[in-house]
């Protein structure tokens, strides 16, 4: 009897050593170590956990390894580790102490750069009236920038309006400062505004002729101008009066339109004269505005 009272104390003790599940409070005075291929120490499920000695002040001596959460630190950069015997490292979380933004002139930056707390901000630089950001205006592609607007830039259904100026002087015709033919000894004369400016199912949308300086010429007493396509008819206006300064004529033709696709054609304008060849004008000039476009 005395011997099994032995072994049952014995197990007891024994049993002590397995225990998992610790009920209460437990005050470890000394080193509390983990050792083994399969320790484990598993806080998951606690309510709260503390796993670093905290205060305001670091502890002048240290082991590589130990942690210390400094309350009295930068929010989020409380920890310290020590990477060397009494050497402790701040964790900073890799800050930078200056953020600046960088925008083509195009913008106007504010706020940059920013050392500490504060907003970037861009908006646009002021521009030159009358211009688009846009791409490159002929060529390749480009970095956009704020540009006037070219032709090419339209689609082909709006119209397109350029100004001919003819001139009379030394026995030739000029057109936008180009020679254009000489003065026809006789009183009818067609001449080129410009060539393939109407497109292939084209459209004369308006005609619009301004003299910029009167005609003169010995003998001649009238003189009108007509402009067409300068291969079929002048379907385009009739005769407008320019030997006198009578003001702006104004011609809107809005059948005026190819339905072949095959060519463009050519903007011509024809010269009649009363009393006299066109080749006696000594002087003058008129102005003609035509607006074309592509039919859909």
């Amino acid at each position: 009897m005395r011997t099994m009272k032995w072994f049952v104390v014995l197990g007891a003790a024994t049993a002590c050593v397995g225990q998992t599940v610790v009920n209460g409070s437990r005050t470890v005075k000394g080193t509390l170590e983990v050792s083994g291929a399969t320790s484990a120490v598993d806080f998951s499920q606690a309510a709260s956990t503390a796993p670093a000695k905290s205060g305001t002040s670091l502890p002048a001596t240290c082991t590589t390894g130990n942690v210390y959460f400094k309350t009295d630190a930068t929010a989020g950069q409380n920890l310290y580790f020590c990477t060397a015997a009494n050497t402790w490292s701040q964790m900073t979380g890799g800050n930078v102490t200056s953020v600046g933004l960088a925008l083509p002139n195009t913008f106007t930056v504010t706020g940059s750069p920013v050392t500490g707390a504060g907003t970037l901000s861009a908006s646009y630089a002021n521009q030159n009236p009358n211009t688009v950001l846009a791409g490159p205006g002929s060529g390749g592609a480009g970095t956009p920038a704020f540009r006037a607007l070219g032709q090419a830039d339209l689609p082909s259904t709006i119209p397109t309006c350029t100004k001919y100026t003819a001139t009379t002087g030394g026995g030739n015709w000029t057109v936008n400062g180009s020679n254009a033919g000489a003065l026809a000894a006789s009183t009818s004369q067609t001449i080129t505004l410009a060539s393939n400016v109407i497109p292939a199912r084209g459209q004369i949308t308006a005609l619009r002729v301004k003299h910029s300086a009167s005609f003169s010429g010995t003998g001649i007493t009238a003189l009108t101008v007509s402009l067409g396509d300068g291969t079929t008819s002048n379907i385009y206006a009739p005769a407008f009066d320019i030997y006198q300064a009578t003001g702006n004529t104004v011609f809107y033709d809005d059948g005026g339109a190819f339905a072949s696709t095959a060519a463009q054609h050519s903007l011509s304008a024809t010269f009649t004269s009363t009393g006299g060849n066109l080749s006696a004008i000594s002087a003058g000039s008129v102005d003609i505005w035509a607006c074309t476009r592509q039919l859909p």
